[in-house]
């Protein structure tokens, strides 16, 4: 079903009001005029890594329901998921991506879902259905310049060393409205890692070797999942894990034909140096 252009403005526009009354581990249930309402929150903030080179990643979901007591053409049921990312480099912070989902049943049978990424503040995607399913997922690598050194020792005798960094992001969101059942649900994750790598040669003429250390590390992951009944009941959960180390060694050595760097032979070992992996940790939001 193609979407209306209007229809994806409006829907999308809301994702960021809707999930502004997000707090934590929040519920409310109100009489409003001839109707109850009832909102349900919770949100979950995760750092790693550090002012060097790290951030945080944060989600907020939330669930509203409204029961009529006029017709049921008013009810509806509307679940909302949002997740944001900033990075930190040599202590400066910037905002990557701020990722929105939304769904929404209503008595009346118009119903709607919608997602929308952004990257660095800008509308990078965004997608919606009146039934059914509609998603998005996403990653991005921010390198850092390559840092090289060249030192020469004797004749043609010389080290070269490098260094360098990265940080990666991956994102999905998804949201579902189910005409048969009247649910509407959201779902969505952001993950971080930061990579890098350091190497030192030695090269005389047309031999080389050198060691090269290889690590994976900061890793985070936060994820939600937030459903919503038409007249019924809304339920949210979240889950993430961090700290994560990954270190290898690797050795090398190969020799170059003279007029050409075209290798005749070579060698190459590796070791695993260390591993670890926090546990993972979920929470029943409401």
């Amino acid at each position: 079903m193609k979407a209306n252009p209007i229809s994806v403005r409006r829907i999308c526009a809301s994702l960021t009001l809707l999930a502004a009354i997000a707090a934590p581990n929040t519920g409310l249930t109100a009489q409003i005029g001839t109707g109850v309402y009832r909102t349900v929150s919770g949100s979950a903030t995760r750092e790693y890594g550090n002012q060097y080179l790290g951030g945080s990643i944060t989600v907020n979901a939330s669930a509203q329901v409204f029961d009529s007591r006029i017709a049921s053409t008013y009810d509806y049921a509307r679940a909302v998921l949002r997740g944001a990312a900033t990075v930190k480099v040599l202590g400066r912070e910037l905002d990557v991506t701020d990722t929105s989902a939304l769904a929404l049943v209503r008595g009346s049978g118009m119903d709607s879902a919608a997602v929308r990424r952004e990257f660095f503040g800008f509308a990078t995607a965004e997608r919606s259905t009146a039934s059914g399913r509609v998603a998005l997922a996403d990653s991005l690598t921010m390198n850092s310049p390559t840092y090289r050194q060249n030192i020469q020792l004797i004749g043609p005798v010389h080290i070269e060393i490098r260094a360098h960094a990265n940080l990666n992001l991956a994102c999905s969101v998804a949201a579902n409205v189910d005409p048969l059942l009247r649910v509407a649900s959201v779902s969505g994750s952001i993950r971080t890692w930061a990579s890098g790598s350091a190497s030192a040669a030695l090269s005389v003429y047309v031999a080389e070797g050198g060691i090269e250390f290889r690590g994976r590390f900061a890793e985070a992951v936060v994820r939600g999942d937030v459903t919503a009944r038409l007249r019924g009941q809304a339920s949210g959960t979240g889950g993430w894990s961090k700290s994560s180390i990954d270190l290898r060694l690797r050795a090398y050595a190969r020799v170059r034909k003279f007029w050409t760097l075209t290798p005749l032979a070579w060698a190459t070992t590796s070791r695993t140096l260390a591993r670890y992996q926090s546990g993972a940790e979920s929470r029943t939001w409401f």
